[in-house]
């Protein structure tokens, strides 16, 4: 079949023009075309139609349709009752006066586009010489940073008994907000103002006891275990954007540079004073600073803000004598320490109830040691915010951390309110753990909640 593919000349519209002649959607016309019921002219060779708005109009009139088709070419048009073509005028349209609103508009179009390049190029331009400056920034990152050489006096290493020095921080949750009118009996509050206060106390308490057990012992490494929920994210759990001080983002920045300060002093301390070695600090991320919380499902790992602080953290630590430094984001790893193995997890691995998940740490250590293919001694974790060491098995122990916070405004959910702690573990080759030393955050002194009473009415 030959179609007639010279069409009359005459007022033109694509599928959207049409659209909108009809006054219906896109999909209707391209629906009624595909039915041939709706006059237009279509090639195989396009997936464009063409209609015109005369015929387009006949139709709506009343006029029948007749179709010829050719595989995929196809021409659609109406027809008089009498069965003859609707004919179209052949004159082209008129151009529209300099002055019409049409040509205007299009003018004002093609100024903005013309503008819009312009930006784009000088957009372009900006950005090679961004490129270039954050190329610098890194080059300048790479170059080696010189490490502190610090002295070690000789009157430390006398033959003493051999220790290490094993300094977990768990659930610092830095950026959390607590007021003392959302938890139990008004007793606890938290803040970053509070955490710095309990920073200065807990590098107090641990210098003075490295101190005073270097008096009997010779201390020859310091391990240093982060163990997560450093910064309190804003996903985990409903409403916990509400009890945030400062953002996640800051919160990583800022602890970042608290920590590097305790730790960097630390380290001086315990190289020039105490006589330590070997210095390792091994990091795991926690659930509180998880980027989406419980349902941004698979995401990487290291999308974490715990993650993020340590990696600051490193880069502020990079001149101090750390001999290893780990920051292991799947969330477990093991170390050694005077020949015994540490499992350190954060501890939302761990399920049970009652308090303590006594039957959750049993279940876990069956599939922990499985999965790792090792039998460790101890296992380092933190996270249900109570302090305990809990022994599971022949020769295995749970050294489960405390918290920063105290008592907040889940509190009153669980029941339970902790005495802010962290601990000291001192750790012999032939005994294993030899002492835990507790330390503190407020005074041994028992918190006097407000009672009501008509007496002094």
């Amino acid at each position: 079949m030959d179609l007639d593919r010279s069409a009359p000349v005459a007022t033109t519209l694509n599928t959207e023009a049409a659209a909108r002649f009809l006054n219906c959607s896109t999909r209707t016309v391209k629906e009624r075309a595909r039915l041939l019921q709706i006059p237009h002219r279509k090639l195989a060779t396009s997936r464009a139609m063409l209609f015109y708005e005369a015929e387009l109009q006949a139709w709506l009139d009343g006029a029948e349709l007749e179709a010829q088709c050719q595989g995929e070419d196809r021409i659609v048009r109406p027809i008089t009752k009498d069965g003859k073509r609707i004919e179209l005028s052949r004159d082209p349209p008129a151009p529209a006066p300099l002055d019409s609103p049409e040509r205007l508009a299009t003018r004002a179009l093609q100024e903005e586009v013309k503008y819009l390049k312009r930006q784009v190029n000088e957009l372009d331009k900006a950005l090679t010489g961004r490129e270039a400056i954050f190329n610098r920034i890194i080059e300048a990152a790479q170059i080696e940073v010189p490490k502190l050489h610090l002295k070690i006096p000789a009157k430390r290493l006398k033959k003493l008994p051999v220790r290490s020095a094993v300094l977990p921080i768990f659930d610092i949750q830095y950026g959390q907000l607590v007021q003392p009118q959302d938890t139990p009996l008004g007793l606890g509050e938290y803040s970053t103002t509070i955490f710095e206060e309990r920073l200065s106390r807990w590098y107090e308490a641990v210098t003075e006891s490295l101190r005073d057990y270097a008096a009997s012992h010779s201390i020859t490494e310091l391990v240093i275990a982060l163990g997560g929920d450093l910064v309190e994210g804003a996903d985990i759990f409903a409403g916990q954007a509400w009890q945030l001080e400062i953002d996640p983002a800051k919160q990583s920045v800022e602890l970042s540079v608290h920590l590097a300060n305790a730790l960097g002093d630390l380290i001086t301390f315990a190289k020039q004073e105490v006589g330590v070695r070997k210095v390792m600090l091994c990091a795991v991320p926690g659930n509180h600073g998880k980027v989406g919380g419980k349902k941004s499902g698979a995401t990487p790992a290291t999308m974490s803000w715990d993650w993020l602080c340590i990696e600051f953290l490193k880069l502020r630590l990079a001149n101090h004598p750390i001999d290893v430094f780990a920051n292991e984001s799947g969330g477990a790893l093991l170390f050694e320490s005077m020949g015994h193995t540490f499992l350190h997890i954060h501890g939302q691995e761990i399920r049970g109830w009652g308090g303590i998940p006594f039957y959750g740490f049993t279940r876990f250590d069956g599939r922990a040691i499985r999965m790792s293919g090792q039998i460790y001694d101890y296992c380092l974790s933190g996270h249900i915010h109570q302090p305990a060491i809990i022994p599971n098995g022949s020769g295995g122990e749970y050294i489960i951390s405390g918290d920063w916070v105290g008592g907040n405004n889940l509190s009153g959910q669980i029941v339970a309110v902790s005495r802010p702690q962290q601990r000291l573990l001192f750790i012999s080759e032939k005994w294993g753990l030899s002492e835990n030393v507790p330390i503190y955050f407020a005074e041994a002194t028992r918190p006097k909640p407000h009672i009501y009473s008509t007496a002094a009415a």
